[in-house]
């Protein structure tokens, strides 16, 4: 199993072309994400999320770097550049262009992504004047 080829595809078909219909076939029903001390669970927060980035976000771009692969886990960090047109995480719509990053250990499981341990600066980011 190539995961660096698995995670490209699954950020170009949900990142790239919004494709919600591709959760469902890449990430695990009990699929769970720790992110800033809190854990979100299934599909659904995936969904969810990419709604709301890409509707904050319309002009969003994204390069993905692989740092390691070992097993059934890869580490990997992504950079996003996009114009902040509608409110995002409890921040109003800005109309700056923002670069953040965010660094992700995956675990995929049959296949699927299963479980991702995740880190970004968007928060930061999103409220630097």
């Amino acid at each position: 199993m190539n995961l660096g080829k698995q995670l490209q595809k699954a950020n170009d078909e949900l990142l790239a072309k919004g494709n919600l219909a591709a959760v469902r076939e890449m990430f695990a029903p009990d699929y769970v994400v720790h992110f800033g001390g809190a854990d979100l669970c299934g599909p659904q927060a995936i969904e969810q999320f990419l709604t709301e980035l890409r509707g904050a976000f319309p002009d969003l771009r994204y390069e993905v770097e692989i740092l390691a692969e070992a097993g059934d886990r890869i580490a990997w960090m992504r950079t996003h550049r996009g114009t902040h047109r509608s409110d995002f995480m409890g921040v109003p719509a800005s109309g700056r262009s923002v670069t953040w990053r965010d660094m992700v250990v995956t675990r995929y499981d049959a296949g699927r992504i299963a479980e991702e341990w995740a880190v970004s600066d968007i928060g930061e980011r999103l409220r630097v004047p």
